[in-house]
């Protein structure tokens, strides 16, 4: 079991007000004020005296091999592997087949990396080391080479680089620029897909459809909006009341964390809840709506998973002081029949749930909260299996989106 520790117990206000604005940043899809002083010490370790804006590739070189396909072993699963490393802490990623007995093996060259995309072929992260200017980029490798076939060029880098198929996108700019970008795997042509003054955060892609928080109303009235590749169709999603963000999408489904139920009160982050939007009809689906909240939405197919806070003392609340890691589980639902299933609820939290076909994969803290492991689950059986139970923090898998 986890220890738990009484709500504000032993907690200065100056720590607890960090650890609010944290979760904050992290439901918001933004980096924390810490990870922001971390790179820009090392973005001013890293930039030469002159050209600092040159975003300029230095780690061409780089290449990495794929753990070997096993029998009885299930897909890919990539993640972020985090140590400490004196007062800051280091991210790689590394992969393993879920269910193999081999160690996992690490992909990234450089420090600070986190995967963000990964499909059959391709793998996309953010990573910091390989530009001369030490800013963060985007980067994306094919898996049958394990070479790097693109990184973002530009002075601002890229951002939450998403692949599906052969298409990339990501998100290029800040301040009064924001660029929707796209690409054709390996060497197409980059085009700007929207611009807007306002941000837009947390692109998702499958098909023809993008989808993204858009901050057009402000940052606490967050909507979710889409663009069709093929007709270049811009749609609002939804525009309800309170903030819609972190979408994800699926054939003709488009799922998102709602604080409808929080508009006009005062902890706006409250009451969380999970939507849908079919995109052919133009049917919007209330998904999950129990006790406390529900978040961090993926879809594949016809199912949808998240994590869910419907056991936790605080109830997901982020502005609450209790211990966020207490009593997160994993659920899913089937949006072609309606099932409602309950997929781990281990002690400890489970969080940031991926899924893919029949496999679904999370950040499992029922050893801890230091020592968070990756597990999955067989939709088709029922059967959970550890895939890595390293010491440390193992964090975000992903499994191939196609």
């Amino acid at each position: 079991m986890v220890s738990r520790r009484p709500r504000g117990a032993g907690r200065p206000a100056r720590e607890i007000a960090a650890e609010r604005r944290r979760r904050i940043d992290c439901r918001m899809g933004r980096p924390s004020g810490a990870k922001l002083c971390v790179l820009l010490l090392v973005a001013l370790a890293l930039c030469p005296a002159a050209g600092c804006g040159d975003a300029v590739d230095t780690g061409a070189g780089h290449r990495f091999a794929l753990p070997a396909a096993s029998d009885g072993a299930g897909p890919l699963v990539v993640w972020d592997a985090v140590r400490a490393a004196g007062d800051w802490e280091e991210s790689e990623v590394v992969a393993a087949r879920l269910g193999a007995e081999d160690a996992p093996v690490v992909l990234s060259e450089a420090r600070w990396a986190s995967c963000n995309a990964l499909s059959r072929r391709w793998l996309a992260w953010e990573q910091t080391g390989i530009r001369k200017d030490g800013l963060p980029t985007a980067s994306v490798y094919d898996l049958d080479t394990g070479r790097r076939v693109w990184v973002d060029r530009s002075s601002s880098g890229g951002k939450a680089p998403r692949v599906s198929g052969s298409t990339l996108v990501w998100l290029r700019g800040g301040g009064s620029r924001w660029d929707l970008m796209s690409l054709r795997l390996p060497d197409g042509e980059e085009q700007a897909l929207v611009s807007h003054r306002w941000p837009m955060l947390s692109p998702a892609v499958a098909g023809p459809w993008v989808v993204w928080t858009d901050r057009r109303r402000g940052a606490e009235n967050s909507d979710i909006y889409g663009y069709n590749l093929d007709t270049g169709e811009e749609r609002a999603i939804c525009t309800a009341p309170g903030s819609q963000q972190g979408a994800d999408v699926s054939g003709p489904w488009v799922v998102w964390t709602d604080y409808r139920r929080s508009a006009g009160q005062a902890e706006i982050y409250e009451n969380a809840d999970i939507y849908g939007y079919n995109l052919d009809t133009g049917e919007e689906r209330l998904i999950c709506d129990a006790p406390g909240s529900q978040g961090s939405p993926a879809a594949s197919g016809s199912w949808v998973v998240w994590d869910d806070y419907r056991r936790s003392p605080s109830g997901g609340d982020i502005y609450d002081d209790a211990d966020i890691y207490e009593n997160a589980d994993i659920y899913g639902y089937n949006l072609d029949t309606g099932e409602e299933r309950l997929i781990c609820d281990a002690p400890g939290s489970q969080l940031s749930p991926d899924i893919s076909g029949p496999w679904v994969v999370w950040t499992d803290h029922r050893r801890g909260v230091d020592d968070a492991d990756i597990y999955g689950y067989d939709l088709r059986t029922g059967e959970e299996r550890a895939v890595c139970r390293d010491p440390g923090t193992q964090r975000n898998p992903l499994l191939p989106s196609d």
